[in-house]
């Protein structure tokens, strides 16, 4: 028999005071002392709004916040807000703002909770899939129920962060073992099954300590109707997590509601699982399939945000030029109407136009403004490379750190403490946790790459030459792979290899572009100051992403006094002394 939650769950960590209003973690709003009834769906509305004050939340969020993959009438949304101000009364302003959403104008305040009221830790793990079942639904399912509880039920856990639980999951360790490291109190874990006709998903949660099983949730139904079946176990999974007892296998009927057009909900579904990718050809697919998804009104504002990441994540790859990134991120822009009114809505574009037309003030705006409630290592991520690029190292490895200590096992903030570490000139500290990143996420080419680079510098090319030529080897259109394993070959004293990977690279860029940046190494080792100069200076024509940080790298000490060195370095001086002190505040 399968019983409820050994205790009762906590409540969450703050409360919501606006107006004369408070909201409890619970979802009971008071005024004074009066209790005022909210529906389902005008309290996900008001957390909407409260989790966002004085910022337009469109319609699209709101939608996707209450009717998730379902239709609803053009008047659903103004019905539900018109009903939510009559409950809050005059004192509460949501305005309305002329074709592009709402926004609550009312001063909110956090109330913290007390520290005995913290609530339970949860790890949801990619759900397994059996034979033919897609790959990218057992993830969809682990990101799509974390995002449902964070909307709908915030007070009920909470949510441990997801690159640290998929980092983990991947290593091979059971559900049990990942919710260990990460000391949660629960794993939510799950498998995928189907037949010819029907989809079987269930799942399952694990209590840490003794690795019981404490329930466990199933839904069947038709294939066709994946986002029908999802959506039901996601309330399931819900109403176990509030202790309210459980239920018999559920069966969706092939008339159940129909979702979002089934096309563009599998484009969506594949493009977000790809976008994780490090491979050239999948972040490409990926870009492909989430620009389908956008033509569906339900997913079409967290396709946009995807196309953000992939976006970036190619072009910090060298995969896609700057000039094009741009190109990508305009286009992903277009639905966000007003984009200079709208602080941190997107953000990769305030780093790319940093890069590509030296707008710092842009750049702090949009990249400071990032709802930090958002899931991920993205936000967070952003600020540090920002810090890094501006050479505020030290306030770099703060960003870090702090990141770290919510998102531990995260393969991104672990691989930038390394490199912040190595920009610092910190030579023992980036040492330890450039072969911590080897190990804790072997076969990752960033964290490969990032320790070749630090350990060729210090005194340990031959192990930094091994982890280049493997990452060149398996990726092979990375060019700071090959970039980096000249720069292990010269410093290994090989320097006709070296010189023949760099002149390969130089050929290479006469047909496509190349990520230039860190061929400068490589030259500079070389003893050829000329031909890193060079290649900071395509490098800084070209825009690249990584530009200004690698004038901060110690490997090209070498170059601080040449006239063409300084030159660049103040164009970095240029844009501070511009945004002046704007910059002060808001960084």
């Amino acid at each position: 028999m399968v019983v409820g939650m050994d205790r009762t769950l906590p409540q969450a960590d703050s409360d919501f005071v606006f107006g004369s209003l408070r909201l409890q973690t619970d979802g009971t709003l008071f005024r004074g002392e009066e209790a005022i009834h909210l529906t389902p769906k005008e309290l996900a509305a008001l957390r909407l709004l409260l989790a966002h004050p004085g910022r337009v939340v469109t319609p699209a969020e709101l939608k996707e916040a209450l009717w998730p993959d379902v239709h609803v009438t053009a008047d659903s949304i103004p019905r539900c807000i018109s009903s939510l101000r009559a409950r809050l009364g005059s004192d509460v302003l949501i305005r309305t703002i002329y074709k592009r959403g709402y926004r609550l104008e009312s001063s909110v305040q956090r109330v913290e909770a007390m520290e005995s009221e913290l609530k339970p830790r949860l790890a949801i793990l990619p759900f397994a899939t059996e034979m033919f079942v897609p790959e990218y639904l057992g993830a969809a399912i682990a990101e799509d129920a974390g995002t449902h509880l964070l909307v709908f039920h915030p007070s009920l856990i909470h949510l441990l962060p997801r690159d640290s639980v998929c980092a983990l999951a991947e290593t091979g360790l059971s559900a049990r073992e990942v919710g260990q490291q990460l000391a949660a109190d629960y794993v939510l874990s799950g498998r995928i099954q189907a037949s010819t006709l029907f989809l079987r998903i269930r799942g399952q949660m694990i209590r840490v300590s003794d690795g019981a099983q404490i329930w466990a949730e199933e839904v069947m139904g038709p294939r066709d109707r994946y986002g029908v079946i999802e959506q039901q176990l996601l309330e399931r999974l819900t109403t176990r997590l509030s202790g309210k007892g459980e239920a018999p296998v559920a069966m969706v009927s092939r008339d159940a509601q129909d979702g979002p057009d089934q096309q563009r909900e599998e484009a969506f579904l594949l493009g977000r699982f790809d976008a994780r990718s490090r491979d050239p050809h999948r972040l490409g697919s990926a870009v492909e399939m989430l620009f389908r998804a956008c033509a569906g009104e339900s997913k079409s504002r967290v396709a946009r945000e995807h196309i953000e990441r992939v976006t970036l994540s190619q072009c910090l790859f060298g995969y896609l030029s700057p000039i094009a990134a741009a190109e990508q991120l305009r286009r992903a822009s277009d639905a966000i109407p007003e984009l200079e009114q709208a602080p941190g809505a997107l953000p990769a574009l305030g780093w790319t136009l940093f890069h590509m037309e030296h707008n710092l003030g842009f750049a702090l705006r949009m990249i400071h403004e990032i709802d930090p409630e958002l899931p991920g290592a993205w936000p967070g991520a952003l600020r540090v490379m920002l810090a890094l690029s501006r050479h505020r190292i030290s306030e770099a490895l703060t960003l870090v750190t702090q990141c770290l200590q919510r998102d531990s096992w995260s393969p991104v903030f672990n691989i930038l403490l390394a490199w912040t570490h190595h920009l610092r000139g910190d030579a023992r500290e980036s040492m330890d946790q450039a072969h911590r990143c080897v190990q804790m996420f072997p076969n990752d080419e960033r964290a490969e790459l990032c320790a070749a680079i630090i350990l060729g510098f210090n005194d340990e090319a031959e192990r930094a030459w091994s982890l280049a030529h493997t990452a060149a080897q398996r990726q092979s259109a990375l060019d700071i792979a090959a970039a980096t394993e000249a720069y292990a070959l010269a410093r290994l004293g090989r320097r006709d290899e070296a010189a023949s990977i760099l002149e390969r690279l130089q050929w290479i860029g006469r047909e496509r572009y190349v990520l230039t940046a860190f061929a400068a190494a490589a030259y500079a080792e070389l003893g050829d100051e000329e031909g890193a100069i060079a290649e900071l200076r395509t490098a800084e024509e070209a825009r690249c992403p990584w530009f200004f940080q690698t004038l901060a790298d110690p490997r090209l000490q070498r170059l601080h006094t040449h006239p063409e060195f300084k030159r660049m370095m103040s164009i970095l001086e240029s844009m501070e002394a511009t945004v002046g002190s704007e910059t002060e505040c808001v960084a």
